[in-house]
């Protein structure tokens, strides 16, 4: 039995002998210098029972060729080459500021937030790697911004099994190229990955538009919505939370029903949006120059930009 596991530091694939107990699953986790840890299993993924060792894998539920996410209170410790550093769980959204990433971002470390009720709605900023959305989306339905490369596998598998619909014409490229390129670390996610997310994940994916104030809707019509703030370049999530609970996520909500208080949200994100705008957190897109990192060639505008992604499968822009 061949498992992938992936620490917040480490990705390693393991190989167990049929019949191999939870036990001996915790005896690997601990030899890759990982203490005081959790499992999770499947997608979404959900915690793997470790209180009974003498159980076997497979009626845990674990299969061969499963990836298993490891995630740790207590830390790491290192061990040789394998871990190079220390890194306490999961990521969690930037609670405090803006990005970098953003026009908006100097020196401000005030949360953005707007009443909504006897709570506030707030901005959850996501980390600035590329990921970005697939980590708002991540944060929005398990509470977890480290499910990038399950989201990521999620559309690729997506597109594979639906070749009528996700046509090189509609992708923009040739479909394996999409494939293997969405599926990288390093790769944008836009319009195309937000409609399948929401039509696998069951609900509708609100994305905002700080620039424009238009409300996009992916997979529309569905009882229950998340929200992601798009700033032109990046993606953030959207959460309500207690006004005494802001800076610690604890009470957060990041999905909501299509009812009173759905409708109470959707107010309240008019304000954040007027907010976010007035203290100009969005990149003109059509008129920005960007970089490309892969080969230093400089462009104006998003255009630009994704017409040499197209031409050259490269992935790595930023603002120059």
């Amino acid at each position: 039995m061949k498992l992938k596991l992936r620490t917040p530091t480490l990705t390693k694939v393991v190989e167990l002998e049929d019949g191999s107990t939870v036990e001996d699953l915790s005896a690997i986790v601990l030899s890759l210098g990982v203490v005081d840890f959790a499992i999770k299993g499947g997608f979404p993924p959900k915690p793997i029972d470790l209180a009974d060792g003498s159980k076997t894998l497979a009626s845990a539920g674990i299969q061969n060729g499963d990836q298993l996410i490891v995630s740790t209170s207590g830390g790491e410790i290192t061990k040789g080459n394998d871990i190079v550093s220390v890194n306490r769980g999961h990521k969690d959204p930037v609670v405090g500021g803006f990005k970098s990433g953003s026009s908006g971002a100097s020196g401000s470390s005030d949360l953005i937030t707007a009443p909504c009720g006897k709570k506030k709605l707030v901005l959850r900023v996501m980390e600035d790697d590329n990921s970005c959305m697939f980590r708002a989306v991540g944060y929005n339905m398990m509470k977890d911004a480290d499910t990038m490369f399950e989201l990521r596998m999620l559309v690729k598998d997506r597109i594979a099994s639906d070749p009528e619909t996700y046509s090189d014409a509609i992708l923009g490229r040739p479909r394996n190229e999409y494939m293997s390129w969405i599926t990288r670390q390093d790769s944008w996610g836009g319009a195309i990955e937000l409609q399948i997310l929401a039509e696998n994940l069951g609900l509708t994916i609100i994305s905002a538009d700080v620039s424009t104030g238009r409300l996009d809707h992916f997979n529309p019509g569905k009882p229950t919505f998340c929200i992601v703030v798009y700033s032109g370049i990046h993606y953030d999530s959207v959460a309500l939370a207690d006004a005494s609970d802001l800076y610690t996520n604890t009470s957060d909500v990041t999905v909501f029903s299509q009812d009173a208080q759905g409708a109470q949200v959707l107010e309240s994100l008019n304000v954040l949006m007027q907010e976010l705008k007035q203290k100009h957190y969005y990149t003109d897109t059509a008129s920005f120059a960007v970089k490309c990192h892969d080969c230093g060639q400089t462009f104006t505008g998003e255009k630009g930009a994704l017409e040499h992604a197209k031409k050259t499968g490269h992935a790595n822009f930023g603002e120059k």
